[in-house]
């Protein structure tokens, strides 16, 4: 029998692959209802193993990607930064799709397909956060066989709140706004 699970609201993106580049970014958000069964079973579409020395070469979560790198590597961020990068370079997947797989203190909070079109293949997805969703992001690149590729987390913590300026004392100047990555 087919699962059929509701959800309300579910959104997916997918930016179309540039050279060695994909971008996405999706969200789906936590189940409504309780699953239910309905119609006849159907046939499940064989789907082979993954390929041998298929792997994540290397990955990286970042503040963002520019010439299709991550501009850095974040292992905790504070709740002032809204959105997150997953960037992964795939070795040995061409014609495969993988997913991004985001979780939020276990929770499924998006899952991103990727087309891999190439036998060394950059892509990366991008998660928008709400300061509220503190703890422990994670990151699992799924083949279509639904093999864990790999797995990266990264903290989202309490930004520090300054201090106010000491009476009399002229107020620290606010550091200027970061410049919005370019994206390829």
């Amino acid at each position: 029998m087919r699962l059929i699970a509701l959800a309300a609201g579910l959104a997916l993106l997918a930016a179309p692959a540039l050279a060695d580049h994909h971008e996405a970014e999706g969200m789906v958000p936590p189940p409504t209802g309780e699953a239910q069964t309905t119609g006849p079973a159907q046939p499940q579409e064989a789907v082979s193993p993954t390929p041998p020395g298929a792997k994540v070469a290397r990955s990286a979560f970042a503040t963002g990607i520019q010439d299709r790198e991550p501009l850095d590597e974040v292992t905790t961020l504070s709740n002032d930064h809204d959105r997150v990068f997953f960037f992964a370079e795939l070795h040995g997947l061409e014609g495969r799709t993988v997913t991004y797989r985001w979780e939020w203190n276990g929770q499924v909070m998006a899952e991103v397909p990727v087309q891999v079109g190439g036998p060394r293949w950059r892509a990366y997805s991008s998660k928008n956060l709400f300061a509220g969703w503190l703890g422990q992001w994670k990151v699992a690149v799924v083949d279509q066989s639904g093999e864990v590729l790999q797995e990266v987390a990264f903290a989202y913590v309490q930004a520090e709140e300054t201090p106010p300026a000491a009476e009399g004392g002229a107020p620290e100047p606010e550091a200027p706004a970061a410049a919005p990555a370019s994206m390829d």
